[in-house]
């Protein structure tokens, strides 16, 4: 899912989670589902949460978003613990029959993009995933997550943008962002052994500059040393 956002999360966005001034989603409900048909209620959590969004992931939620503007556009019913509704709000994605997705079609579709880059990165059309070869949904949290931690994104900061990390989570993410930090040191090692040999090549050229025409000590040097210029 977008961002490392639950499925529930993801189903549960409408056309007020997006910020189209500050380009931000806001992720408060989830989608539940039963046998009377689906409401939205808060995250697992309970707790909202704002993450910035690049402006490749805001144009394209924001075509969604066009969508949920039409008249037309469905409601849902977000609900209390206890089961009162408490508001109707606009999903953001919608299938063509106006109803809400469910975990089943995010799946199916899940597996069809999944299966269409398989088939791109191979440049075989007929391709087939085999079973062990799917990465679950599930799994697109812990990808967003270790891409954050490469980048040396801080652990608070990783949490903020997912909701939550469990202790086991915290672990792993800590190991990759470590194994991320020596990557850096490295690169500024290596940076740093570059610029001390310019700057030290820079301060011998310098010396000899200095050895050749000596800082002046009086007025007289001073006129003498600048004609030598």
């Amino acid at each position: 899912p977008i961002f490392g956002l639950r499925r529930a999360e993801v189903l549960g966005l409408t056309r007020e989670s997006l910020d189209i001034t500050e380009h931000k989603l806001t992720v408060s409900t989830q989608l539940k589902l039963r046998s009377g048909g689906a409401y939205l209620t808060e995250t697992k959590t309970g707790h909202s949460r704002a993450i910035p969004l690049p402006h490749e992931h805001y144009v394209a939620l924001h075509d969604a978003y066009e969508i949920s503007q039409k008249q037309d556009a469905p409601t849902i019913n977000v609900e209390d613990s206890k089961g009162n509704i408490i508001t109707r709000l606009h999903p953001l994605f919608t299938r063509e029959d106006k109803k809400t997705y469910t975990y089943n079609d995010l799946r199916k579709i899940w597996d069809e993009i999944q299966l269409s880059y398989a088939r791109y990165i191979s440049g075989d059309p007929t391709k087939e995933l085999a079973p062990e070869e799917h990465i679950r949904l599930h799994g697109n949290r812990h990808i967003a997550a270790s891409i954050l931690a490469n980048q040396n994104i801080s652990l608070q900061m990783i949490q903020a943008i997912l909701g939550h990390l469990t202790p086991a989570m915290t672990a792993h993410y800590s190991h990759v962002m470590n194994s991320a930090m020596k990557k850096t040191a490295k690169i500024w090692g290596d940076a740093t052994k570059d610029e001390t040999r310019i700057v030290g090549a820079a301060y011998g050229e310098l010396a000899k500059a200095n050895a050749l025409y000596p800082p002046a000590d009086s007025a007289d040097d001073s006129e003498r040393h600048q004609s030598l210029l």
